[in-house]
């Protein structure tokens, strides 16, 4: 499509061109800023992470979330966007003392219901980072990103509660076959007690 050089694009042509683009395909695009603009939002964000992160006036999923999509909103790469804002996204909720150490993951949530995270980040009325995209009301998108994090955690605790099932079942049948061997037991409870708590 061409356009003449003075053509400039307002905010009703850059929507009604994104309707016409996501009819025809089924998908929308989205233009982030211009390049020369990048590097003073990518600065901008961090020292906001860094300061929301020091003055804890936010909970950190809050921050997260925001981090997520202000990230994915300046769209810094050609490619990997979306990969990188959920690294940043896991670097500060762990930072922040929501890592549990590195056993949940939000990219299953995301890979699950991938057209609502996609739906969710597509928040706004315009397409263009300039056409108030940058100061779109997220709630939607803290909505889904925090219902990601409770998805997450939940199944965490369900493994933990199974798993602890698990082991109960299994110490109850160490206790029945083992039962009146108390000098065995207190072999090894002393063998225990040699070792370093390190080695425990």
């Amino acid at each position: 499509m061409q356009f003449h050089p003075n053509f400039q694009i307002t905010p009703a042509i850059a929507n009604r061109l994104l309707e016409i683009e996501m009819r025809g395909t089924g998908t929308g695009f989205y233009m982030p800023p211009e390049a020369k603009d990048v590097a003073l939002l990518m600065k901008a964000l961090t020292k906001w992470i860094n300061e929301q992160i020091k003055t804890k006036e936010l909970p950190a999923p809050i921050i997260a979330g925001l981090a997520h999509y202000q990230f994915a909103t300046i769209h810094p790469y050609y490619d990997g966007n979306g990969r990188t804002a959920r690294l940043l996204t896991t670097f500060i909720l762990h930072k922040t003392g929501y890592g549990m150490k590195g056993i949940y993951s939000l990219e299953e949530y995301y890979a699950k219901n991938l057209q609502g995270y996609y739906n969710a980040l597509a928040i706004g009325k315009s397409h263009n980072y300039y056409f108030a995209r940058a100061e779109a009301d997220i709630t939607p998108f803290l909505e889904y990103f925090i219902e990601g994090m409770a998805t997450a955690f939940q199944r965490v605790c369900e493994k933990a509660f199974s798993e602890n099932q698990k082991s109960k079942t299994k110490s109850r049948e160490w206790a029945n076959e083992n039962q009146g061997t108390g000098e065995n037991i207190k072999f090894h409870t002393e063998k225990l007690r040699e070792l370093r708590p390190q080695q425990r």
